[in-house]
């Protein structure tokens, strides 16, 4: 009985030093990218680790060859970043629309999404305007 108590006492110390420590858990370091195109009928949503340097491209990246969409793009110095076709749901050469990312909920420029670094909990969401 003492020796259960013990153990007991052990477990809610140790606990209690992990959440005073804020030990993140695993999901605490990911981010998630939405390809939210509802108007289009469709959408798409991925989870994953967030790398030390990882920009929205990179993420895009990542998600695309996970979900085996077709992702086009140019990169261009002095002109940044243009998609060029995204799968079927989107194709720059076939459509009035544009796409626009958005990072918690704040615009980004299309040209900047190489630069601009994600962090563990951001949510990136792309959609057609």
């Amino acid at each position: 009985m003492v020796m259960g108590a013990f153990l007991a006492g052990i477990v809610i110390l140790i606990w209690s030093v992990i959440n005073f420590l804020n030990v993140p858990s695993p999901k605490s370091q990911e981010a998630v990218l939405v390809l939210a195109f509802e108007n289009e009928g469709r959408g798409r949503m991925f989870t994953g680790e967030v790398k030390e340097g990882m920009t929205i491209l990179d993420a895009l990246i990542t998600s695309s060859e996970a979900g085996q969409i077709a992702l086009k793009y140019n990169q261009d110095a002095n002109k940044g970043v243009k998609i060029t076709g995204l799968d079927d749901y989107y194709n720059s050469s076939t459509t009035n629309k544009s796409i626009a990312f958005y990072l918690n909920k704040s615009k980004v420029s299309e040209k900047d999404i190489y630069k601009v670094a994600i962090k563990p909990g951001d949510k990136i969401e792309i959609q057609l305007e």
